[in-house]
């Protein structure tokens, strides 16, 4: 075996103990840590609990002789150095706890005077509160062990991705599950910042749809790009992350009069002229509703002017929109909001 082999092999078995050599209190499986008189205790307190499937021990520092134990709710890949993992088992267990009769939030105690009788006592975990959630609250009822924590987006946020849970329940290891997702703005007022760039929060699907009011100003041109899911840069000589763009323009870059919209085909626009007019004048207030439906992207401006785009814009996950606007209103995820917000 070369050296360069025997280095890696040694690297490998390096990061193999690294990795499962976890303080006993530290693994994710924890349920409870106590200090007990000796080895059958400890095994004890995981067998007359319902969810225990193995202990950690190891002898307290001094001569007290008593044991530090550790419960989990899974099996390790190994303990630390100096401690003892063993399973969950019954095996040679003689009394009414043996057939682990209690629920999960109990911990079984045999009646010292009867072979086969017991009694279940409550000991749920307790998680204490959940680590509060960016832009949203954090409704709990209860920490203790099968409470549930919910999860609710402040106004103008909408929860991503699109039917995630916003739930979080307290496990028997005193941890609450995580929550997958995230509140992402979904309505802005009155923005400001030019050009405009949105993070669509569930990205584009069938049935998807969208709205934005606002005032289109004397610039000549109005332009909608849509971006490849990550991207937030606009750049029209590299185009690698712009599927679709639609395009108005009254008089600008030599063109009047005109509404298209441009589809890339390898690596190129391919444009499509579906008005010779511009249904926009300088400083007219605007509606634009976008929906997909049956994989075709429905525009349509004003109620009135309606066109529709057979492309594909599945991956997209940004809109944006530059030149000529003052936006007022903008929803990602519908749009009839914008009549409310043109009527509220």
């Amino acid at each position: 075996m070369s050296n360069i082999t025997l280095v890696w092999v040694c690297v490998v078995c390096a990061h193999t103990a690294l990795s499962v050599m976890v303080h006993p209190g530290d693994r994710d499986d924890t349920m409870g840590q106590y200090v007990v008189g000796n080895q059958r205790r400890c095994q004890r307190l995981c067998l007359y609990r319902a969810l225990c499937q193995s202990y950690s021990y190891n002898t307290v520092a001094g001569n007290s002789g008593d044991i530090n134990c550790v419960l989990h709710a899974g099996i390790g890949q190994g303990p630390l150095q100096g401690w003892e993992e063993k399973p969950a088992d019954t095996t040679g267990l003689s009394n009414g706890c043996a057939s682990s009769p209690c629920g999960q939030t109990e911990v079984c105690v045999p009646v010292p005077s009867s072979y086969d009788q017991h009694k279940c006592l409550p000991w749920p975990a307790n998680c204490g509160r959940p680590e509060p959630a960016a832009n949203a609250t954090v409704q709990v009822v209860g920490t203790l062990q099968g409470d549930v924590a919910t999860v609710t987006c402040d106004p103008y946020f909408v929860m991503a991705p699109r039917g995630v849970s916003p739930d979080m329940t307290c496990q028997v290891t005193s941890r609450w599950t995580a929550f997958n997702g995230a509140c992402i703005q979904a309505e802005y007022d009155n923005e400001t910042a030019q050009p405009y760039t949105m993070v669509l929060p569930w990205g584009v699907y069938d049935g998807w749809e969208m709205c934005l009011t606002g005032v289109f100003k004397a610039t000549g041109r109005l332009v909608v790009v849509f971006l490849l899911e990550g991207d937030d840069e606009v750049s029209f000589t590299d185009i690698s992350n712009i599927p679709v763009r639609i395009i108005m323009r009254e008089d600008y870059d030599g063109v009047q009069n005109e509404t298209r919209w441009d589809r890339k085909v390898n690596g190129a626009w391919q444009p499509h002229e579906v008005l010779t007019y511009m249904p926009l004048r300088a400083w007219d207030n605007f509606r634009l509703s976008l929906r997909v439906i049956n994989g075709v992207l429905d525009v349509t401006l004003h109620d009135y002017v309606s066109f529709q785009i057979p492309s594909d814009l599945s991956g997209v996950g940004a809109f944006h929109i530059r030149w000529g606007v003052e936006l007022h209103y903008l929803n990602l995820i519908s749009s009839e909001a914008c009549f409310a917000a043109a009527n509220g």
